[in-house]
């Protein structure tokens, strides 16, 4: 017996083997960049809703650091409350009105905070804040103050129209409710 020889007869106009497997692999690309965008879109999606989110400053409290009508990228997700430092700008629910605000932590828990003549002093040790304009500071006085376990002492950058701690106490670490990633 010998080897009997079968042959294909590929039907009209269905082309040989090799370009049957060359429009699989097309159509299987062209699905490819749809779905890489689609998932790509949910992922920023996700993004957007849990973790960043951009905020419109709209008061001049921030200044120079952050000028009114900037935007900033808010971690929403970010740290714990609990391992907030000072010199990190978050953002909170006001404790005198429950609007969304914008401040920089000067003093964390046990922490005694004074200011004189614009100078910050933490624990009687002056802090160094290169983020400040020293004439937006100048002649500031506030007398000296312990931060209570959970909760922040927050200042505004342009301490001259800044309203923060000084006017309304201490902030609640449960009323954070994000840090900022942009501006540093």
């Amino acid at each position: 017996m010998g080897h009997r020889r079968i042959t294909f007869e590929p039907r009209a106009g269905a082309g040989t083997g090799r370009e049957a497997g060359a429009r699989t692999r097309i159509r299987a690309r062209a699905w490819l960049v749809p779905g890489l965008a689609l998932l790509g879109a949910f992922g920023l999606l996700a993004v957007r809703l849990w973790v960043v989110e951009p905020m419109t400053v709209v008061s001049d409290s921030m200044e120079p650091t952050v000028p009114r009508g900037s935007t900033v990228l808010i971690h929403s997700v970010g740290p714990s409350p609990d391992h907030l430092t000072a010199g990190e700008m978050v953002v909170f629910e006001s404790p005198e009105n429950n609007i969304t605000t914008l401040k920089r932590v000067a003093g964390t828990a046990g922490q005694t905070l004074a200011i004189r003549d614009g100078a910050l002093y933490v624990d009687g040790t002056r802090v160094t804040e290169p983020y400040l304009n020293p004439r937006q500071t100048d002649g500031t006085f506030f007398h000296r103050v312990t931060v209570p376990d959970g909760h922040v002492f927050v200042l505004g950058d342009n301490r001259a129209s800044s309203i923060d701690s000084r006017n309304y106490g201490f902030v609640p670490l449960t009323a954070v409710t994000g840090t900022v990633l942009w501006p540093r």
